[in-house]
């Protein structure tokens, strides 16, 4: 009876802390692999996404197909931002924000994703979209003034050397239409990274998934503009178009981005950022099993510069301790 409190005094006192419990140590278990399931899940989603793409896209076109799916990725958000308790309405402060990046996120980055997409195979078309930690390293350094650790720096270079790869073998298979649709997926994730920069730099306090539901939404207008321009938004329409449609904006982007804050909140920025070096994987299993795409020699040679320079971008991250969780959400 007399004891306990003398324990808890000794070790209030300074004394050694008692060995965490078992049940502390299960639960630290349990929310590593919740971790690991979910970083899986991400890069799953996103990879299979770039065959829902390519099939909507063969049933529309490029711009007809990201138009319709942008849609419903801002339903989706509006959806995620209620899971999350974060507002519907966008605070006026962080109208400039939402308007700046309605130019690179929903328009800029997702139409070369589609272009791209066009072009090369679903797995070529992951591995160039991975490249976005890379890009975001990179614009962070130049336009914050961000300093990384030498990890980064030769993650850039690496990352490019294998872009250049990728680039030289697809040019080398399919001519310039496929060199092309590198370039166009290149400029997609340059896109996507300078968004993200724009939200550090504008709206870093802003409401995550409401700041994104109506930058989504006020890029539509543009993407519409574009279809126009372009020769309208045309469609034949049919299940398969539907569920392409569906998967593309809720899944790749609501469920997906709902999923990268769990990962930020349960574990940290960098294990979000880990979707990036998962998604060629599944992005390539994807093609090969639903559209029969083949693996050459010359994407692994290309995937392996670029995922190592993934890799150090991602060492950089745990060096540098300067990331907020903004710049590793990833979609397509």
């Amino acid at each position: 009876m007399g004891s306990a409190p003398t324990e808890r005094a000794g070790s209030a006192s300074g004394g050694l802390d008692p060995a965490p419990s078992a049940t502390a140590d299960a639960a630290d278990r349990r929310r590593r692999l919740i971790v690991v399931i979910l970083i899986t899940t991400v890069a799953a989603i996103l990879g299979f996404n770039l065959v829902a793409l390519k099939v909507a896209i063969e049933r529309s076109n490029p711009v007809t197909a990201q138009t319709l799916s942008m849609g419903i990725a801002v339903a989706s958000m509006f959806v995620v931002a209620r899971l999350t308790g974060e507002p519907r309405r966008l605070e006026r402060r962080w109208w400039p924000a939402a308007a700046a990046m309605s130019a690179t996120l929903p328009v800029g980055s997702t139409l070369g994703v589609a272009f791209g997409v066009e072009r090369v195979q679903a797995g070529v078309a992951a591995l160039l979209i991975s490249t976005t930690p890379i890009f975001t390293l990179l614009l962070g350094t130049l336009l914050l003034r961000q300093r990384h650790s030498w990890h980064g720096h030769v993650g850039v270079m690496v990352g490019f050397l294998g872009v250049a790869v990728v680039a030289f073998a697809e040019q080398r298979a399919g001519g310039s239409i496929q060199l092309l649709g590198v370039i166009y997926l290149v400029l997609g994730a340059l896109g996507w990274s300078l968004g993200l920069i724009i939200m550090q730099m504008l709206a870093r306090e802003a409401p995550r998934s409401t700041l994104l539901a109506w930058t989504f939404l006020s890029g539509i207008p543009i993407l519409v503009l574009v279809a126009v321009v372009t020769g309208g938004l045309t469609a034949e329409w049919s299940l398969v178009l539907v569920v392409a449609l569906v998967y593309s904006g809720a899944a790749a982007k609501g469920v997906s981005f709902f999923l990268q804050l769990t990962v930020v909140r349960l574990g940290s920025p960098v294990h979000a950022s880990l979707t990036a070096f998962l998604m060629p994987v599944f992005g390539t299993l994807a093609g090969v099993l639903l559209l029969d795409e083949d693996v050459r020699i010359a994407q692994i040679v290309g995937a392996l510069p670029i995922l190592g320079g993934v890799a150090l971008v991602l060492l950089s991250r745990i060096a540098d301790l300067n990331s907020d969780g903004a710049d590793e959400i990833i979609a397509n």
